[in-house]
């Protein structure tokens, strides 16, 4: 019950601490961090288009530590960026097109994807797929061709 009650409250503020986020496990949701979409409409641009993807920005400091999160059938665009990603799945299972590959990820497994590299992410399966990335802030993807 002491988990219920806690995450009721959302993010504080604690004297050496900038910010602590409770987690709700059941909801599978940071207390006082808002669900938002992935990212505005890129239109019909080649690669651009996507589906059923959540951000939840849980830090900025410099840059942003972000959560994602799939649905079933969901998938985001096909992008790459200056930076790495480095992927950890904390719910569910993905696949990962990066470059001419296609990679499957379980639960707590880890890809990095170099600077670059033309990915997308792809929710096969049946329950949401979430991970974690960090990222630079402002930093926008660019469309990955061919």
């Amino acid at each position: 019950m002491r988990v219920r009650t806690a995450v009721r409250h959302a993010a504080r503020r604690i004297p050496g601490v900038a910010r602590h986020l409770r987690f709700d496990p059941e909801a599978f949701r940071w207390a006082g961090v808002a669900q938002r979409d992935y990212k505005e409409s890129e239109g019909e641009r080649r690669g651009m288009g996507w589906r059923g993807v959540t951000r939840h920005t849980l830090a900025r400091a410099g840059f942003e530590q972000r959560y994602f999160e799939i649905e079933p059938g969901g998938y985001s665009s096909l992008e790459k960026h200056e930076h790495i990603h480095v992927v950890i799945t904390l719910r569910g299972r993905g696949r990962v097109l990066v470059g001419d590959r296609v990679v499957e990820l379980g639960p707590m497994e880890v890809l990095e994807i170099p600077a670059s590299a033309a990915h997308r992410w792809v929710n096969a399966g049946e329950e949401p797929w979430g991970f974690p990335l960090h990222g630079r802030r402002g930093a926008r993807p660019a469309a990955a061709r061919g």
